[in-house]
């Protein structure tokens, strides 16, 4: 006997739009000194808002004092566009009450259209600069185990595309870490291969318990790196050759308490990942010559790539008393935030160890009000980023201290 096999068939498409219109203006607080003045240095007393104080303030009359001076920047002004159509075919077919997949074939139309000016005074109009056409296609395999248990199996072609800041020619600076962007008109969008197995088990409620692994192979990787070894503060997007990551993955949501008065869970996601990238014939060259004393592979990390994630939290419930306690943890390994270039070292950050708590209490009525109590990086970690010389030696890049934050919030439903 034939068995019939069910299935379900979807078609679709879309076409959208974004726009990014980016205007920045230059402003300098300076202060005009007349030499035949008898004031002498400028009185500040540590403070630097006293720059605009009105005593200080320029006076035409005795030709000194503070004023503001605005500068257009014209690496600074771009107008961009980018348009995605898009068509999709997808089909769920059930061959048995064990085995199930979904295919699915997507094609998609990407542009972006940039108008600006570069640092040599190139101008774009309307310039196209990005005109990709693809097609992805995704399988999924589903193998139905037990009632709670399934294995699954998949494949999918995906895509990164650069941002509106990235694919472009503008300059931006950022006054306060003092570091300049360059946009690089010359990008392409990464094409990534993705292959994951996972088995998955259900509880009761959202109870789960799943473990994963998964490979990625990546053409065209777009990272960000040092543009000269000379201007450490200077970055760019670049495509490197290609990539491949590969890593498991573990979720967990488990009731450890759970009765009508009280419930005690845990929640977990934790990932293990090692990624490889080989160099492009530039930045291997540049590393070789400027380190002539070691020995220099043609690999690394992938830049943006954590070699573990965790996201766990403890949490508590009293139904009788309407409050919700929850204890949240959360961390990522060193990652590769800059490539360098040359004898000019890549940036590393570093972990960042966040606990944060959070308390709630219901009230009311119909429990349409609540207090709200959160504390936020309880560890009171930093921040912090370093210069790594090939695992040797490292400086400081950047440092910044959060601190701790402590909140009380109240709110209603109407």
């Amino acid at each position: 006997n034939s068995k019939k096999i069910e299935g379900k068939i979807k078609i679709g498409g879309a076409y959208t739009i974004k726009e990014r219109i980016y205007r920045t203006n230059n402003y300098e607080i300076n202060y005009r000194v007349n030499p035949f003045s008898t004031v002498g240095t400028l009185p500040l007393g540590g403070n630097a808002n006293n720059l605009l104080n009105s005593t200080f303030l320029y006076d035409i009359n005795t030709n000194e004092g503070s004023y503001i001076k605005g500068s257009y920047q014209r690496t600074n002004q771009f107008d961009s566009e980018g348009k995605t159509m898009a068509g999709f075919l997808s089909a769920e077919l059930i061959f048995s009450e064990k085995w199930k997949s979904t295919f699915g074939l997507r094609f998609e139309e990407y542009t972006i259209r940039y108008t600006g000016e570069d640092i040599e005074g190139i101008k774009f109009e309307n310039q196209l600069l990005v005109d990709s056409s693809d097609f992805y296609p995704s399988i999924n395999l589903i193998r139905t185990i037990n009632e709670d248990v399934n294995l699954r199996l998949s494949y999918s072609k995906s895509t990164a595309r650069p941002s509106f800041k990235e694919a472009s020619a503008a300059q931006i600076f950022d006054p306060i870490t003092e570091r300049y962007f360059l946009g690089n008109p010359n990008l392409k969008p990464a094409i990534i291969n993705n292959f994951d197995l996972r088995y998955e088990s259900y509880g009761d409620g959202n109870q789960i318990f799943a473990i994963s692994g998964f490979y990625k192979i990546f053409n065209d990787p777009i990272e960000i790196g040092a543009n000269d070894a000379n201007q450490p503060k200077i970055f760019i997007a670049r495509n490197n050759k290609e990539a491949s990551v590969i890593g498991a993955e573990i979720e967990l949501r488990k009731d450890i308490i759970n009765t009508a008065k009280n419930k005690f869970s845990i929640n977990l996601n934790a990932s293990v990942i090692s990624s490889d990238l080989t160099m492009s014939e530039t930045e291997f060259t540049g590393r070789v010559i400027s380190n002539p004393d070691k020995e220099i592979e043609n690999s690394r990390e992938l830049q943006g790539q954590s070699p573990y994630l965790i996201n766990s939290g403890i949490i508590y419930n009293s139904f009788e008393n309407n409050v919700e306690i929850g204890a949240y943890y959360n961390v990522q390994g060193k990652t590769l935030e800059v490539v360098g270039i040359g004898n000019l070292p890549d940036v590393f950050t570093l972990p960042f160890h966040n606990l944060n708590l959070n308390v709630s209490k219901s009230f009311g009525k119909n429990l349409d009000q609540s207090l709200t109590f959160k504390a936020e990086n309880l560890l009171n970690s930093k921040r912090e980023s370093e210069y790594d010389y090939y695992n040797l030696e490292t400086s400081p890049f950047s440092i910044y201290n959060p601190g701790q934050s402590f909140s009380l919030g109240y709110s209603i439903k109407f």
